[in-house]
């Protein structure tokens, strides 16, 4: 009887294929490497493994990460914001 997880197919991504997993030293340097080259993107270092043993590099618009960040700002200011209820 199959499960409900997902297969290898489902899960197969081509960007992860085509990004190999690596140590942390390398994956900083080539992160760095490809922030001089493309100032448009930011280049983040995240680990794949529950050990941190393997990092890989993933490649985040500047659009999506200043988007994030506002959302996250606003969020926390609307949570602070709100007046205290007496009781």
């Amino acid at each position: 009887m199959p499960t409900l997880e997902s297969t290898d197919y489902e899960r197969f991504s081509i960007d992860e294929a085509n990004n190999p997993a690596m140590p942390l030293e390398e994956a900083v340097k080539k992160a760095r490497e490809m922030r001089v080259a493309d100032s448009s993107c930011f280049y983040r270092v995240e680990a794949i493994d529950q050990n941190a043993n393997a990092f890989r590099v993933e490649k985040v618009p500047i659009v999506a990460a200043y988007a994030d960040f506002v959302s996250r700002i606003a969020r926390s200011m609307f949570r602070y914001s709100r007046p205290l209820r007496r009781q």
